[in-house]
């Protein structure tokens, strides 16, 4: 079933022919002859989608989609008029109504209209749930951290949450550092918390997908478009739009991202008329945009309109501390979730984790935590649950000094030197990932972490 469809119309004929077109088309349809009938079927029916003559015998059209609208203003209502009443139907859409339709009655384009309203209205209980998830999980108070580098990003964060109006925020970081929940935060800290909160993994979907993903697309703008749909930008109205990992989006589209950006305008694949979005934009990339767009490899146009407000989230072995807040914070969490007894990190456990460097961040640390209470049995974790590999200052059979760090040669970017570096200590080690680890003065999970960045064999 398509969804379920109430008519109210005193034009007995007219309401027929409807429910029986509807109930052809896969809908559940019911007819009220007037207003107060249709009240009394508001609560036994639930209809996603009311078609309502303007002129009823006793109660409005007008007053009818008032009552609806209090009972529940979720539910789209469609007025229908004739060529006399046009200013009706026109006042209707100013109070509220999602569309009016012309009598006579052209069926095809009322079952048009009932598509449309029907998926509208499924997307607002969807946009609804998700926003009502959004406000309650992550408030400023989830965000951990107390490192002076993890408060200046706070105190960043809530400057951006409190203003309706600001340009696009841009999120930076290592991968695992927590930009999406940081972008969550600051929705949910926001005057626009009650609006949508759209997330798009723009890794996620090839360039043919995104576009009508973000931008929507009308019927028959390609094989598989058999009815229009709206795109993220136009679900997002009045809340925010968060492009995760933007740096991922093909060239080809990243103009016509920059429009929309820039102009708060989209245009539906397929379509000719330019729409307007009232929609605030975050984005997340662990890439060097900067560098990327000089290298031609991102817009450079669409970075700069992208970094008006740039919010870098520090790595988590630049938090110091931090990581046992974070430690706690998991272990508790997922000692509720297994229902496990432990309760407390041994001291070993704990020096271990400050002196491990994360290459995965917090992600990883949440892993390790989560996999660390599944394997712990009394109330202590302890070290050998964190399946960590100790650092050492001196690996076991060899006693080669330690590489000094050359300066960095004038014109070389700071990844080009670190790569340099590395490949040198490895010939100097002889492929020995330990000894190369030494004589950089990093552990071997840095090393490694480092040889699958840069893309490394040993």
């Amino acid at each position: 079933m398509s969804g379920t469809v109430l008519i109210v119309d005193d034009e007995r004929t007219l309401a027929r022919a409807v429910k029986a077109f509807l109930l052809e088309s896969g809908y559940e349809a019911e007819v009220a002859s007037d207003g107060e009938q249709a009240i009394g079927l508001l609560e036994t029916l639930r209809p996603d989608v009311v078609f309502s003559d303007v002129r009823l015998p006793g109660m409005t059209g007008i007053e009818l989609l008032r009552r609806i609208r209090d009972f529940d203003p979720s539910i789209p209502v469609i007025i229908m008029t004739a060529y006399g009443t046009i200013e009706g139907a026109v006042e209707a859409v100013k109070l509220g109504a999602f569309d009016y339709l012309k009598k006579p009655v052209d069926l095809e384009e009322l079952k048009l209209l009932a598509d449309r309203a029907h998926e509208h209205s499924q997307l607002r209980q969807e946009l609804s749930y998700y926003r009502r998830q959004a406000a309650r999980d992550v408030p400023f108070a989830g965000v951990v951290g107390e490192s002076a580098a993890m408060r200046a990003v706070l105190d960043q964060a809530r400057q951006i949450a409190a203003l309706d109006e600001t340009p696009p925020v841009l999120i930076t970081g290592e991968t695992g550092t927590g930009k999406g929940l940081v972008a969550r935060t600051i929705h949910a800290s926001s005057q626009r918390a009650s609006k949508a909160f759209i997330e798009i993994n723009c890794t996620a979907l090839p360039a043919t997908l995104m576009e009508a993903e973000l931008f929507g697309h009308e019927r028959g703008a390609f094989t598989d478009a058999k009815e229009s749909r709206m795109g993220l930008f136009e679900a997002a109205e009045g809340g925010f739009l968060f492009l995760d990992e933007v740096g991922d989006i093909e060239l080809a589209l990243q103009g016509k991202l920059l429009k929309a950006v820039e102009d708060r305008t989209i245009r539906r694949v397929g379509g000719t008329r330019d729409r307007k979005v009232d929609v605030r934009i975050l984005a997340a990339t662990n890439r060097d945009l900067e560098r990327e767009s000089q290298r031609e490899r991102f817009r450079r146009d669409l970075y700069f309109r992208l970094a008006v407000i740039l919010l870098r989230l520090p790595p988590l072995r630049e938090r110091g501390n931090d990581v046992l807040a974070l430690a706690d914070h998991f272990l508790q969490q997922f000692r509720i979730k297994y229902g496990k007894p432990v309760e407390r990190i041994d001291p070993r456990a704990t020096d271990l984790l400050l002196a491990y460097p994360w290459p995965g961040n917090v992600r990883e640390l949440s892993h390790v935590i989560e996999r660390a209470v599944l394997w712990s049995r009394g109330p202590t974790l302890e070290i050998e649950h964190l399946g960590l590999e100790v650092p050492s200052d001196q690996p076991n059979g060899t006693d080669d000094p330690p590489a000094l760090p050359a300066p960095r040669p004038a014109g070389m970017d700071l990844e080009q030197w670190e790569r340099s570096l590395i490949e040198q200590a490895l010939r100097e080690a002889e492929g020995n990932q330990t000894r190369a680890a030494h004589r950089l003065g990093i552990s071997r999970d840095t090393l490694r972490y480092r040889l699958k960045k840069y893309g490394l064999q040993s």
